[in-house]
């Protein structure tokens, strides 16, 4: 599965990846969207995702196109990084589901099951930061309406589960 990747803004650019799609383990946690977001800029570019520089991540949940629900995070990734180009972080989209009990199910596998049944059924994801520290990136990025791989088997070669072209 390739990441299906957003316009860039100020020199970032944004992907929906759904881990089991990735071939890649969870590390024993739910599986949950991450945010890809990748440095497209020619020089290096700091993220910063923390309670100082306060980020708003959506996800909107469409079939056939048309909106049906939209969720909302606004917890702190914790995350202050430099990206040098085209280097790629990887962000939880809902941050406090790493805090939820094991026999729960997160929001991020809730919205996936659905995903799954519903065909038609498509995602798209924003994170937003107007406000961080000097130096640090802000605008909104988007995106694209997508499955984000949800149903579609990884690939067995682990260079095919890494390309993030």
């Amino acid at each position: 599965m390739k990441l299906e990747w957003g316009e860039p803004v100020n020199g970032l650019r944004l992907a929906l990846a759904w881990p089991p799609t990735l071939g890649e383990p969870t590390l024993g946690e739910v599986p949950d969207f991450y945010l890809a977001a990748q440095d497209v800029s020619t020089t290096p570019l700091r993220l910063c995702t923390s309670a100082d520089a306060p980020n708003k991540r959506g996800l909107t949940i469409k079939t056939a196109g048309v909106p049906q629900s939209r969720t909302v995070s606004e917890e702190p990734n914790e995350t202050d990084i430099v990206l040098q180009p085209r280097e790629v972080v990887f962000l939880r989209l809902f941050p406090e589901q790493a805090m939820q009990l094991p026999d729960h199910p997160s929001r991020g596998s809730l919205i996936a099951s659905g995903v799954r049944q519903i065909p038609t059924m498509t995602v798209l994801a924003d994170m937003e930061i107007n406000h961080a520290p000097g130096g640090a990136w802000t605008g909104k990025v988007i995106t694209p309406d997508t499955r984000a791989g949800i149903g579609a088997e990884a690939p067995k070669n682990r260079k095919a589960r890494l390309d993030l072209r």
